[in-house]
């Protein structure tokens, strides 16, 4: 008998959103008219660089909905905090395990279906997923683990954190 591993929901909406950027920005080889994805494997393999387009699709998804309509820079910042709990002993090991960890993303416990409808926001999230996991931005965050709205009511427990930096509507914390 053969087992299958179904996938959560959020990984699925994550694949989703990668084929469709994917084939949003697939180029064909030349001398032909089918596009052609790049040489990463799409199966599962050690959250390692070269990143996989997991962890890129998983990483864009929790900035487009953590800093929609903000700037590259902000979802630079959050996908550092993500990558900054992936390197941390009480978070995940992966990226995609660390955005889909319960409710640690407001996003993922709404009750609103995870659609990247946006196409402008939905490039920006990538954008700033890929510079951050090949490392060409520096964390503006300081090592942030945390992170909350600017407008958001501060729960007590975020009195006990660091606050390191504000970027466009989020208050960083480690």
């Amino acid at each position: 008998m053969r087992l299958i591993r179904l996938l959560p929901i959020a990984a699925c909406a994550s694949l989703a959103s990668l084929a469709i950027w994917a084939l949003n920005h697939a180029t064909a080889p030349a001398g032909t008219s089918t596009p052609m994805l790049s040489g990463y494997v799409a199966a599962a393999a050690a959250d390692q660089p070269p990143y996989l387009p997991g962890a890129r699709a998983c990483l864009a998804e929790a900035v487009y909905f953590e800093t929609q309509g903000t700037s590259l820079k902000a979802g630079q910042a959050v996908a550092h905090v993500v990558l900054n709990r992936r390197e941390h002993d009480e978070f995940p090991q992966s990226v995609c395990a660390v955005v889909g960890d319960g409710c640690q993303f407001s996003y993922q416990c709404d009750g609103k279906p995870e659609r990247m409808a946006d196409p402008e926001e939905r490039d920006r999230a990538f954008r700033a997923a890929e510079t951050v996991l090949e490392g060409q931005v520096t964390d503006p965050t300081d090592g942030a683990l945390y992170f909350r709205a600017e407008d958001a009511a501060a729960v007590d427990w975020f009195e006990t954190l660091d606050r390191t930096v504000e970027i466009g509507g989020n208050i960083f914390y480690r």
